[in-house]
């Protein structure tokens, strides 16, 4: 399967946010916020998964993946709105996360638009 350079560089993105959430802002949930700790890598696990299987579907089975995207990127921003309200991150990691997201969501909805017009 060739992957173009802005797939490709939607899966670097999503790749880079699963590896600094996992190694920066995981680490930083407390013990009594596991149940918030196993949600917010679930759902960024959730997203690469998502990423990958919309990669190898097309049509409408693609355009389907890519709005599933659009809703884990929602839940992940009110995850990071959770753990700025409970001083878990500070403003500065929630607004390079939230830039990260941002960014995600940007490639996935140019994509989307891209494939509702070949359909």
């Amino acid at each position: 399967m060739k992957i173009d350079n802005r797939k490709y560089s939607l899966l670097n993105n999503v790749q880079n946010f699963v590896k600094y959430i996992g190694g920066v802002i995981s680490p930083k949930i407390p013990a009594n916020k596991r149940d918030l700790r196993i949600r917010l890598m679930d759902d960024v696990y959730e997203l690469l998964s998502l990423t990958y299987l919309s990669f190898y579907h097309s049509g409408k089975e693609r355009i389907k993946y890519l709005i599933d995207i659009k809703a884990k990127v929602s839940m992940l921003e009110f995850l990071f709105g959770l753990l700025k309200d409970y001083n878990i991150i500070n403003n500065k990691v929630f607004e390079k996360s939230i830039s990260d997201i941002t960014m995600i969501r940007n490639f996935v909805y140019g994509w989307g638009i891209s494939e509702e017009k070949k359909n």
